[in-house]
């Protein structure tokens, strides 16, 4: 027997239909109205407005006194009908105003860049500064944010203006763009709600999520001292006693081989040498089998764990390769590299034939 549950899907199948149609119309009627842009002073183009449910409340009720007022003579009632009017239009004007000539800035232009990154399952940082487009003007009560649901407040902007951080998940690796911009208002008596969807083209870097991968022994490389002898460099990195020679001005007390001068051999100078630390070379063929995103979330849990114990290494990407070095911005370039690598590549067994 049809329970009709068969109907009713199709209805939430039609629904859904409908209103992803109506995303993506409405999305591409704001790309004209407002494009993306990373300074934009709100105005007649930008900013959006209808009455908020008191005041369409507000608004009905007046016009519906100012009828019954003509009809019946009244004199007060009429004045009174046309106070509430005027408040109506006056807040329109002044809810309008206070959001016009606001001016907002993006501070995450640059598309890859290493000051704006976080990693994939992180809260990505997005930073924009709010001012008044003149030193006059003040902007009140404004609630800004990605969504409604979780909007910041702001009591007022003048002067300077403010700088304003907002958080946004990132649910996958590589260049994350910011949605666009809610800015609403409803001052100064919540009859009117102003709004304004712009996109300042915001950005930030989304390195893989580092899942626990070990760097394993044998990616080690030794390097060849110059009387050929292959040694490991020892963790403590304390130098090693090379030979003696002769002494030159400028040498320290402490560098002196006193034995030798007792000997009658002259001045001469310890000579110490330090071990460099061996290379390592994080490949991507070591990961032969596994996913591709799992192959970068383990290659960037090494990266971190290396750079933690300033070692020196270098990666292999199909197609990319990165010379050893260590320090801060070396870690973020194999990063970004990790981050921006395609989505779409060859497996590692391909890369290993």
């Amino acid at each position: 027997m049809d329970t009709g549950i068969g109907q009713r899907a199709a209805r939430f199948s039609l629904i859904g239909r409908l209103s992803k149609r109506w995303k993506g119309r409405h999305t591409r009627w704001l790309n004209k109205r407002v494009p993306p842009m990373s300074t934009l002073a709100l105005g007649r183009r930008t900013i959006f407005i209808l009455p908020t449910p008191q005041g369409a409340l507000i608004g009905i009720a007046a016009l519906a006194i100012s009828l019954i007022a003509l009809a019946q003579r009244n004199v007060v009632a009429v004045l009174l009908a046309s106070l509430m009017l005027s408040l109506f239009l006056v807040c329109l004007i002044l809810t309008y105003r206070n959001l016009s000539g606001l001016l907002i800035q993006s501070a995450n232009t640059r598309r890859a860049s290493a000051s704006h990154h976080c990693f994939e399952g992180e809260q990505a940082l997005f930073v924009l500064q709010l001012g008044p487009s003149a030193p006059q003007r003040k902007h009140c009560q404004l609630g800004i944010g990605f969504e409604s649901q979780s909007m910041k407040s702001i009591e007022s902007i003048q002067g300077l203006g403010t700088t304003i951080e907002l958080q946004q998940t990132a649910l996958k690796r590589g260049v994350m763009s910011a949605p666009r911009l809610l800015i609403a208002s409803d001052y100064p008596l919540g009859l009117w709600r102003a709004w304004s969807r712009p996109d300042l083209a915001m950005h930030c870097l989304v390195y893989p999520r580092p899942v626990f991968c070990e760097v394993p022994d044998d990616v080690y490389h030794s390097h060849a001292t110059q009387a050929g002898a292959l040694k490991t460099a020892a963790e403590s990195g304390s130098d090693d006693f090379s030979g003696l020679r002769e002494y030159q001005p400028g040498d320290t007390s402490r560098q002196i081989h006193w034995q030798s001068l007792a000997r009658g051999h002259g001045l001469q100078t310890k000579q110490f040498v330090r071990e460099k630390q061996p290379e390592i070379i994080l490949d991507w063929e070591r990961f032969a089998g596994r996913d591709n995103e799992q192959i970068l979330s383990c290659l960037c849990h090494q990266i971190l764990q290396l750079s933690r114990r300033h070692r020196v290494f270098g990666l292999r990407l199909p197609g990319v390769f990165e010379a050893p070095g260590k320090g801060d911005s070396h870690k973020h370039r194999l990063l970004r590299e990790l981050a921006l690598f395609p989505a779409e590549q060859v497996s590692p067994q391909d890369a290993a034939s």
